[in-house]
């Protein structure tokens, strides 16, 4: 467990103190920017912001570990790992592309903002909203089956993001002018809906036929769909 770099600074101070000042060893200390110097441990902690390895010298520990972006509480610093009390966010970053913020999903939506501010899915500093996974919802077909999806999945009626089957509406039996029986929902019914929760068993339906007037004067008492000239309405 990384201790807190306030607390590091009085153990140190408080260890320096039990020694006279002329008994001090100067030992490698990596600076902020990767470069050493041999100094106190005392000095580099105070002066200049490194961290020290004892009993060590530059030639031990040179190259010091490379520097990269560290965020904390949505502020960027460029430091060491070690110097890190945030998110550490790898060698080589730095803090000019506002590294600090990410992708904050939630119900479909995303916004690059600090982890504080999201009040979604937050996926972590740098991240971009191409990272956020496309939301599922309730995808109802018209028989009355229902899938959870995402809507390019979704062959029918989606019913939008975070929602579930229940959200889907209800089917009952629908009858053609042919007397036909489906379960679907009233919207995709092409003839009499029945009401919701109803079913084709027993098939009730009734056979509804009309006029059918032919060209040639003629007339016969068909199903709407069996004429080919003018239908003149059932009953």
């Amino acid at each position: 467990m990384r201790l807190p770099r306030p607390l590091v600074l009085l153990l140190v101070g408080s260890l320096l103190s039990l020694f006279p000042a002329d008994r001090a060893q100067a030992d490698a200390c990596c600076l902020p920017d990767s470069t050493c110097i041999d100094t106190t441990p005392g000095e580099c902690f105070r002066f200049h912001d490194g961290t020290p390895f004892p009993d060590q010298s530059c030639e031990d520990v040179f190259p010091c570990a490379e520097v990269g972006a560290c965020c904390l509480e949505g502020d960027c610093e460029v430091t060491t790992e070690l110097s890190c009390e945030g998110n550490y966010l790898g060698e080589g970053t730095d803090c000019s592309s506002e590294p600090c913020i990410g992708a904050c999903c939630e119900h479909g939506d995303c916004d690059l903002t600090e982890e504080g501010d999201c009040d979604g899915d937050y996926l972590g500093d740098g991240t971009d909203c191409d990272s956020c996974p496309e939301p599922t919802g309730a995808c109802c077909m018209p028989a009355g089956d229902c899938t959870v999806t995402t809507e390019d999945d979704c062959d029918h009626d989606f019913r939008g993001a975070d929602t579930d089957c229940k959200d889907c509406p209800p089917v009952g039996a629908c009858c053609t002018p042919a007397g036909d029986c489906t379960v679907t929902t009233q919207a995709d019914c092409d003839g009499s809906w029945s009401g919701a929760g109803t079913s084709c068993e027993p098939d009730d339906c009734p056979v509804l036929i009309g006029a059918c007037c032919h060209p040639d004067g003629t007339c016969s008492q068909v199903v709407e769909a069996d004429c080919d000239d003018d239908f003149r309405g059932a009953g």
